[in-house]
């Protein structure tokens, strides 16, 4: 049997990391966000769009998807 180990799901259009949620339970190990509205430093800024640091939101992720080893390519 198969296991999703990798999601890439970045520059989509997840607005809040709450929506991560339903990930929780996977056995992901490798996952990539870059790109979506939650990470940016004003999610409401469309005009001049930054992304915040990763040292900021991979401890947030961390917490949604606890078995991740890699997030947005560095090594947790």
């Amino acid at each position: 049997m198969r296991v999703l180990e990798k999601l890439y799901i970045g520059s989509n259009l997840i607005k809040s990391i709450e929506e991560l949620n339903s990930l929780t339970n996977l056995p992901l190990k490798d996952v990539l966000f870059r790109g979506n509205p939650f990470l940016l430093q004003s999610p409401n800024n469309y005009e001049h769009p930054q992304e915040r640091d990763t040292k900021e939101y991979i401890p947030e992720i961390k917490k949604k998807i606890p078995s991740a080893e890699i997030i947005d390519g560095d090594e947790v």
